[in-house]
């Protein structure tokens, strides 16, 4: 399976400095030299642009011209990942840097920004992601910012 090398970059580099930096590196196959598929970089930066979108994924296939399917199994071949895992690290992405500088927001408020229709799920997804709740991640980057 070939990857491009934005999308290896952007799924297992923590913090890149936000995801300008993920999109403007799309484009090129870190074997061959190839464009990925228009489609797919089109279908990524909808993705990235719309993470509070409460079906991210069937509106970035159609935002592409694409059936469901399609866009899956399209974005499966250039990247080597799938458009979920993506948007999962996208959303882990943003909730990090939420809960590292808000401190007069709502973890409801997260949860919605982030496309969750109920604090429980975000709640949820945060823990399946890293082992700790949203809120105990706050308190042990505060913890350490008073060091």
């Amino acid at each position: 399976m070939v990857a491009c090398q934005a999308f290896a970059q952007f799924a297992l580099v923590p913090h890149l400095g936000g995801m300008a930096n993920a999109i403007e590196a799309l484009g090129f196959d870190n074997h061959v030299g190839r464009q990925c598929e228009l489609r797919v970089r089109r279908g990524t930066a909808w993705l990235l642009e719309h993470l509070d979108d409460s079906n991210p994924i069937d509106n970035a296939a159609r935002a592409c011209g694409l059936s469901r399917a399609h866009f899956f199994a399209l974005f499966k071949k250039d990247t080597g990942m799938t458009p979920t895992l993506l948007l999962n690290d996208a959303r882990m992405r943003r909730a990090f840097a939420w809960l590292e500088r808000e401190r007069s927001g709502t973890l409801g408020l997260l949860s919605e920004n982030l496309g969750f229709s109920e604090q429980g799920h975000f709640t949820r997804f945060f823990r399946q992601h890293i082992g700790a709740s949203p809120s105990q991640y706050r308190r042990v980057v505060d913890s350490y910012a008073a060091v």
